[in-house]
């Protein structure tokens, strides 16, 4: 009698044994199934500014920012469906991509399963303190959003009064980027804790705009002084949180301009596209 209990009990337990086996197999089965549907497709968040929203000054022109280039690029080199989520606003700063898109719960699930991150922030937080130095240095709001003419406005009050290029040369030579270092880091440390560990993640560094603006005189050194702070503080961060970075200062951006002085045309995008592409190769070692 005992025997028969233990034959039956040792068969209920092989039959248990042999279900649990059936269902893992199931849902390994289903795990692999949805792997390799993920791996049909590469998935790209951008993040920025007016740059990779693809501003255009004209409303007759259409301009393509370089996350849809870079996009079908992807597509032709990987042949599979590249899924592109642009979360990309004009004037956005470092401190309002966390505030609008990181701290976004449908943003987050985005970079969570994303193959591809790229960032492009920091020219607006730069405008914006070059807007507080002309009402500091003139008494008056500038209304216009672009940089070119900012600095025409400026030079218009600066040919009036030679002393203001002066007074604002001493201002910016005290200027300190330490709240866009705190934004910049809150941004990375965001992406670092939502992606995965091998999503790559690539970001524009800022190009001067009015570099061969040779009215600006002397000015010039320093707005590319600033420019290069803003910079550092970018490369400074890279290793930090594991991002690489596409130095745009010697791509000749700022000769494919729109008319603006601070956007880039469509050659232009195309040149960021190519730069950021170039680092996508070089870290994935072909």
């Amino acid at each position: 009698m005992k025997a028969k209990k233990r034959n039956r009990l040792f068969g209920w337990l092989i039959a248990v044994l042999l279900l649990c086996i059936g269902i893992l197999a199931i849902f390994a089965w289903r795990d692999r199934r949805e792997e390799s549907e993920i791996r049909d497709t590469f998935y790209y968040v951008a993040l920025g500014d007016s740059i990779p929203n693809g501003y255009c000054v004209s409303e007759e022109e259409n301009i393509e920012g370089y996350p849809r280039i870079l996009a079908e690029e992807l597509r032709a080199e990987k042949g599979m469906s590249v899924s592109l989520s642009e979360y990309t606003k004009d004037g956005i700063t470092a401190g309002g991509l966390c505030e609008e898109y990181l701290s976004d719960v449908k943003v987050q699930e985005e970079v969570k399963r994303a193959d591809l991150i790229t960032v492009t922030a920091g020219a607006n937080d730069i405008l914006k303190r070059f807007r507080e130095l002309y009402k500091e240095i003139s008494g008056e709001d500038v209304k216009v959003r672009d940089m070119d003419n900012i600095f025409s406005a400026f030079l218009e009050k600066a040919a009036e009064n030679p002393e203001l290029a002066v007074k604002a040369a001493e201002i910016m030579s005290g200027w300190e980027w330490d709240d866009f270092e705190k934004d910049w880091q809150e941004m990375m440390e965001s992406i670092r804790a939502n992606r995965r560990e091998d999503c790559r993640v690539i970001v524009t560094a800022l190009y001067n705009p009015v570099r061969h603006k040779a009215e600006l005189g002397a000015l010039n050194l320093y707005i590319e002084k600033q420019i290069g702070r803003v910079n550092d503080i970018i490369m400074e961060n890279s290793e930090i949180y594991g991002y690489q970075a596409a130095e745009l200062g010697e791509a000749g951006i700022e000769e494919h301009l729109q008319e603006d002085g601070l956007h880039p045309d469509g050659n232009g995008q195309k040149m960021i596209a190519k730069w950021v592409w170039e680092q996508l190769i070089q870290g994935s070692g072909k």
